[in-house]
């Protein structure tokens, strides 16, 4: 069977954190650029393929498959190299409640309500407020879960894939570093993160779209 191709784009969110999951797999992943922003919106070719008009898309011969989480551990059950979620019944679960919870609490503050708003200085003073207390409390829920020297322990998990994108950007302005910066384990760490091989390059890719992150 060919090798799976992603579908997206770098500056995503999303697919950065399936060509995390990729990279630990050892999985050589082709490459699609899809901006689903453009004018007028996804083509018709992937609308076919993703109704959503989400990325990323992961396609493998005739398997189709959206939605990061599923893609991941599609990543990780059918493909050999180290395994990236535990076994255990508790720790499976804890690691999709650290998913759950960037999904749900962590990515719309750090990215859209920080990075983007103050980058691109659209940010007003009430809307940066409520982000920063938002993420405030996502990075508090995150840090009572997190385990030491990755987020489930002793190896490199779907849930470090998960997070790290998301903590990239928020660290991208001067407020969002500084709240990582009161939660010294989750700081120390991002920066195992960024020092793990391979893992800055795909932290800090931007494709011809731009740095900005723009879809889920």
């Amino acid at each position: 069977m060919t090798a799976p191709l992603l579908i997206g784009m770098d500056s995503s969110v999303y697919v950065r954190i399936a060509r995390l999951a990729a990279l630990e797999k050892g999985v050589a992943l082709e490459r699609q650029h899809l901006d689903p922003f453009l004018p007028g919106g996804p083509p018709d070719w992937f609308l076919a393929l993703n109704p959503a008009g989400k990325i990323p898309v992961l396609r493998h011969g005739d398997f189709v498959l959206t939605e990061t989480q599923a893609i991941t551990a599609y990543l990780d059950e059918a493909f050999s190299g180290p395994p990236l979620q535990p076994t255990e019944p508790a720790a499976r679960a804890r690691l999709r409640q650290i998913q759950g919870i960037v999904d749900a609490y962590a990515y719309r503050p750090m990215v859209w309500g920080l990075y983007v708003a103050l980058s691109e200085g659209s940010a007003k003073p009430e809307e940066v407020a409520r982000a920063t207390a938002e993420t405030r409390r996502a990075l508090g829920l995150l840090a009572r879960l997190a385990s030491a020297p990755w987020l489930l322990g002793g190896a490199v998990s779907l849930a470090d894939c998960h997070l790290a994108p998301v903590i990239q950007y928020l660290t991208a302005v001067p407020p969002g570093r500084a709240l990582l910066d009161e939660v010294p384990p989750l700081a120390a760490w991002f920066r195992r993160c960024r020092a793990r091989a391979g893992w800055a390059a795909v932290l800090d890719a931007v494709g011809p779209e731009g740095g900005r992150d723009r879809a889920r």
